[in-house]
């Protein structure tokens, strides 16, 4: 009787262990992270620029807006569902949305994380990254999108008493990272432009030579004459149908990233063409012409 009353004793503990552990262990789906297990990224955020509309962007400003979309996509996953007793796969969704959002210029020195939004479109809302001081040149800036998803599993209850059918739900966590490296030049200084062999000299003939230097490619060239219309040009030409007198000059142009600059107006002088010498030539050449018409008739 001492035997038996030792081992009823025994299942009523156990039996009592049994009923505390299913009480203290129930877990509700999505109570706490550290419930759960980390496994695998599911899904991953998808980054999409919307502003500069090209990677490797040339930029005038030191100044740049940038907006984006980050998103990521929700789905199901295969899981083993059920105690020891009978388990089986099934497919569960698991849900994942973007946590937070961070970008590394390559002018500072750390992250910031990304504090403006555009709720204009709730259902794709935009991010908004302000960039001020940018040093000029070749820059990039990192974006890091962080996501985190979960989905509910099944799992036995307690390990200890494998031959228990009951279950929990506990929440599985994951956390995934996706990058986006946006390549940008900052060009902020205007074109040099140098005219050469016209300031202050003086010509005498109606064409004149355009010669000028650039400290950089132009994706326009004009130049300007006493005050008329701009002329476009494509390199060093000639002026022509100069009048007799003063004129001015200014060449203009327009680098890549869309900076204006030019030259000092220069002043050049074109002289009267000598006629007169011409006109004398041309007599002394008629009059020779005759005299020697008029002694070739006397020799004969």
């Amino acid at each position: 009787m001492l035997v038996t009353a030792a081992v009823s004793g025994l299942i009523l503990l156990a039996a009592f262990q049994l009923c505390f552990i299913k009480f203290a262990s129930a877990n509700p789906y999505g109570a706490y992270a550290g419930e759960g297990v980390e496994v695998h990224p599911l899904s991953y955020p998808s980054i999409s620029i919307l502003y500069p509309t090209a990677n490797n962007t040339l930029c005038n400003s030191n100044n740049l807006t940038i907006t984006f979309t980050a998103t990521i996509e929700s789905g199901s996953v295969s899981v083993q569902k059920g105690g020891a007793i009978n388990p089986t796969v099934e497919s569960v969704e698991f849900q994942a949305f973007i946590e937070e959002i961070y970008y590394k210029p390559s002018w500072q020195p750390d992250s910031s994380r990304v504090m403006s939004f555009d709720y204009s479109d709730p259902w794709h809302p935009k991010y908004i990254i302000n960039l001020t001081g940018i040093p000029d040149g070749n820059q990039t800036v990192k974006i890091s999108a962080y996501g985190h998803g979960n989905y509910p599993r099944t799992v036995p209850l307690t390990q200890e008493y494998p031959w228990d059918p009951a279950t929990e739900t506990v929440c599985y966590f994951f956390d995934s990272v996706s990058n986006y490296t946006l390549g940008l030049t900052v060009d902020t200084r205007p074109p040099q432009v140098s005219v050469l062999g016209l300031d202050n000299n003086t010509f005498s003939a109606s064409e004149v030579p355009l010669n000028f230097a650039l400290n950089e490619t132009a994706a326009e060239i004009k130049y300007c004459l006493d005050g008329q219309e701009n002329v476009t040009i494509t390199g060093n030409t000639t002026l022509t149908g100069l009048a007799t007198g003063d004129h001015s000059l200014t060449v203009y142009a327009v680098d890549e990233a869309g900076n204006a600059g030019s030259s000092e107006t220069i002043n050049f002088y074109v002289t009267p063409f000598p006629t007169t010498l011409v006109i004398a030539s041309v007599t002394v050449a008629v009059i020779g012409i005759g005299l020697l018409v008029y002694f070739k008739k006397r020799k004969h």
